[in-house]
């Protein structure tokens, strides 16, 4: 299901750790290039690694522009010192290469100026999916959780900008009863700076792309994750199943939950028409 795997072979040398992050990435220099590590002995713990991971193949599964990724081992050597104490521990860890750009500043201007308008349809569905409150959620008292620095901006070779998703580790919330959430009616991902942008033709394209889904194709990114990253039986089982049931749903229901269904295709036209325009 993969297109973009990275698969560097070993680290060289740690080049910053300053990344103030719940996972405490680090930037490092492998025999393939410059990356963001995250390792074992996070604050986070191994899961969010196994998050991490499924969240990334499900979004380059899904079309959307992402980082390279892949798993890297590591041995202790050169030893790794996480930010605000603490050392990566020995084993697998996950890896993305490191690309020239920035993270968003919750622009409206700027994300009028991107040239993938259409992963931002991809980028809602895949959040709602994994049902990631991390990115863009509302809190119980309806004000919004909003996290512009986990939409990132990359330098396109013609000076333009590449919106990218990245930073899943935490996705799939609420480990247990999973099967419950299956039609979970929330839309997660969806800044008010994105509806505009939002296409229903994608959307379209989208659902009819999760309803090819099947356990098969969910069990073989899972099979991939490392058992050093603690994801019991019963947990991938779990993940395999509820993957499978909500992208079901979702490939019935997105455009309803995202209020497209009913969009005339005049409105459309118009908007595309402004969006042309700049």
């Amino acid at each position: 299901m993969s297109k973009r795997r990275w698969n560097p072979t070993y680290i060289k040398r740690v080049l910053k750790n300053d990344i103030d992050s719940s996972t405490k990435p680090v930037i490092v220099l492998t025999d393939k290039g410059r990356g963001y590590f995250k390792a074992l002995g996070n604050p986070e713990g191994p899961l969010c690694l196994a998050k991490e991971f499924v969240g990334t193949s499900l979004a380059d599964w899904l079309g959307i522009s992402t980082f390279e990724y892949g798993i890297i081992h590591i041995t202790g050597v050169p030893e790794i010192q996480l930010l605000g104490g603490g050392t990566a521990q020995c084993g697998p860890g996950f890896i993305t290469k490191e690309e020239k750009g920035e993270v968003w500043n919750g622009s409206s201007k700027t994300i009028k100026h991107i040239a993938n308008p259409e992963d931002i349809t991809r980028l809602v569905c895949l959040d709602t999916w994994i049902r990631n409150p991390d990115r863009y959620s509302l809190r119980k008292d309806g004000t919004p959780h909003e996290r512009f620095d986990n939409v990132f901006l990359s330098a396109c070779p013609n000076g333009g900008l590449l919106l990218k998703g990245f930073d899943f580790s935490h996705v799939l919330f609420c480990d247990t009863a999973f099967i419950s959430k299956v039609s979970d009616k929330t839309v997660y991902g969806l800044f008010s700076q994105f509806r505009d942008f939002l296409s229903k033709e994608t959307a379209i394209h989208v659902c009819d792309k999760l309803k090819t889904v099947k356990e098969k194709h969910v069990r073989q990114i899972i099979d991939e994750i490392p058992n050093e990253w603690e994801v019991d039986s019963a947990t991938r089982k779990s993940w395999i199943e509820f993957l499978t049931a909500r992208a079901n749903f979702l490939s019935k229901n997105f455009l309803t939950m995202i209020e497209l269904q009913n969009v005339s295709e005049d409105v459309l036209e118009q908007k595309q028409f402004l969006f042309e325009q700049g």
